[in-house]
Order: structure tokens, then C-alpha cells, then sequence
């Protein structure tokens, strides 16, 4: 399944970082959105003890259409005035020069997202850069299916840049509760410790044909050059073993199309697996704009015309 996927560059809306910029994708499943991106221009050296208000670092899509306009009092595209579904949505933290890449799920239902602002906060909640919206119709995705009857399953959607491959996804059946590094045990004291073996809790595209085990191949990769995916993962699993990721990498092989992507467990062990395949015919069509339609068939109507008048 070929999930929809809207993309956004921001640019600065304020005097507070009159240097921000950057962008974002964000993938719209049934229940919600995968969001990734990264921003420069921002606050340097925020971390989350620094976060102690709504929309304090948030990145969150708003129901208007117009940076220009912001008053702060806009409702959230998911909840109303309601701000429990993007509390979660943040980009802390940010480096010494004010850089931040994140990722993160939010709840919602709503899918029409064309035209509207998503926002860049900072961290006194004040709205720092902003991108209109807009949908990409280039996207690529797998069904997964399990392995060696795992048991998981699940799906995957991408889109490839000039110089990336963007991507989310979600899979269910994996191990329960698990918890990487970057998430705190009940104590908010401890770290997790689950991913740690090779390949663990990974999400990649391999450079194989198919699913079969022979087929796969390994991480898809420029020979001799240094592996873009070792770092991609999920990096928690829910009580029920559900997961959902987002990733964003550099790579300097992108032709996805038909090369299978590999869900694996805790363990590093391969669970999951499903076949790239290319943007839907209808989406392609969509994307052509009807000047470009208009264009076509000038040229074919006057075909047409020299054509009988030779006759």
C-alpha cells in the first residue's frame, strides 16, 4: 500500500530565527501521520529540559493556508484547540548551530492536508518558520508479509529524492515493549537497551530481487561505500508489538523500484518482507498539470491536421 505523502520547505515567519529553513514529508496513514524532516536556523543547544509549554519545539500542521497570516489562535489540523495529538510532535534537540532532524507519529484521521501550514516552534511556543503543504505523487511502498511464518506484517511507503529516500511505515507481531536508547524506562531515568544487536529492531531497503531468503541481498548501497542504513530502525514496540518508523536516507543508490524491504527483530533476524513497487499509474497521471495536458494534445490534434491535409 502506496500511503500519501505531502511535502513542505520551511522558511522563517519570525525575527526570532530569521535564519530557519528547511523541510519535511509527511506520510498519512489511516490512523495518523508520519512525520520527518530537519530544520537549520533554530535555537542552538535546546534540549527536551528546556521544553515546559504547548507547542513549546513543536512541529505541528494547522488548519489554514497562509504563513503570512498566523495569529496563534489557528485550530490543529487533528483535535480542534485540543493539543493532545501533537504532544509528541517536537524537534528537539537542536546542535550548537541551531540543527534539528526529527521524526515522529501522530494520531489523526484527517487526510486532506494539501494547502495547509505546517509550523516550526520555538521554544517559548512562538511560531518560527513555517511550509505550505503539498502532495508528492511520486511515492513508492511494499506490502510486508512475514518470514518464516513470523508473524509479522505490516507496510512501508517512500519517496526518493535527488539526493535521499524519505520514507515510514508501520508493522505488527513484533516483540512487545521494546525500547531502544533514545526512549526512558518507567523511571525516566533509565535508558532502553533493546536493539542493540546488529541489525536490530531494523527497517532497510536490501539490494536483492525478491523475498526469498537467497533473493534479498544486503543493505542497498553504493559497493565500497559506507552503509546509509545502519541506523535505521523502529525504535519502540507497543504492548501489542505494533511499531511504527520514519527514516530519511542520504544514498547515493536510489533506483528502489522492485528491491524488497526487510523488517527485522529485536534480534537482527530478518521477520518481514515485501516487494518496492513503483508510483501508481493514476498518481503519475495526477501529477501532470493541465497546462502540460493541454500542451499534449495541441501537438496531437495538430498531428492530426497535417497529417489529412498530406492526405
Amino acid at each position: 500500500m502506496q500511503l500519501p505523502a505531502f511535502t513542505a520547505a520551511f522558511s522563517s515567519i519570525s525575527s526570532d530565527a530569521p535564519d530557519a529553513k528547511g523541510e519535511v514529508t509527511v506520510f498519512v496513514s489511516s490512523t495518523g501521520y508520519h512525520v520527518i524532516g530537519s530544520a537549520t536556523g533554530l535555537e542552538a543547544d535546546i534540549t527536551s529540559d528546556d521544553v515546559s509549554s504547548e507547542k513549546a519545539t513543536g512541529v505541528i500542521i494547522f488548519d489554514a493556508d497562509k504563513c503570512d497570516k498566523l495569529t496563534g489562535e489557528e485550530e490543529y489540523i487533528q483535535g480542534g484547540k485540543t493539543f493532545t495529538p501533537w504532544q509528541d510532535a517536537v524537534y528537539t534537540p537542536t546542535d550548537s548551530k541551531g540543527a534539528s532532524s526529527f521524526g515522529f507519529y501522530a494520531p489523526g484521521t484527517v487526510t486532506a492536508l494539501a494547502g495547509k501550514v505546517i509550523v516550526l516552534h520555538g521554544v517559548y511556543a512562538s511560531t518560527v518558520a513555517c511550509g505550505i503543504l503539498k502532495e508528492d505523487t511520486s511515492v513508492q511502498g511494499a506490502d510486508l508479509t512475514q518470514l518464516a511464518s513470523s508473524g509479522v506484517a505490516g507496510e512501508t511507503t517512500m519517496i526518493v529524492t535527488a539526493t535521499k529516500i524519505i520514507g515510514a511505515g508501520e508493522a505488527t507481531g513484533l516483540e512487545k515493549n521494546l525500547l531502544d536508547d533514545s526512549h526512558l524506562l518507567a523511571d525516566l531515568v533509565t535508558p532502553g537497551s533493546d536493539c542493540t544487536a546488529k541489525n536490530g529492531c531494523g527497517v532497510h531497503v536490501h539490494s536483492g530481487s525478491g523475498c526469498d531468503a537467497e533473493d534479498q541481498g544486503g543493505h542497498y548501497m553504493k559497493e565500497g561505500g559506507t552503509d546509509p542504513w545502519t541506523t535505521i530502525r523502529y525504535t519502540k514496540t507497543s504492548d501489542a508489538g505494533a511499531a511504527t518508523f520514519t527514516f530519511s536516507v542520504t544514498s547515493a543508490e536510489r533506483l528502489i523500484t522492485a528491491k524488497p524491504f526487510i523488517v527485522h527483530d529485536d534480534n537482527g533476524t530478518r521477520v518481514s518482507c515485501g516487494l518496492i513497487e513503483a508510483p501508481k499509474r493514476s498518481a503519475l497521471i495526477s501529477g501532470c498539470s493541465e497546462m502540460h495536458l493541454f500542451s499534449l494534445m495541441t501537438v496531437l490534434f495538430a498531428g492530426m491536421f497535417l497529417m489529412s491535409a498530406e492526405l
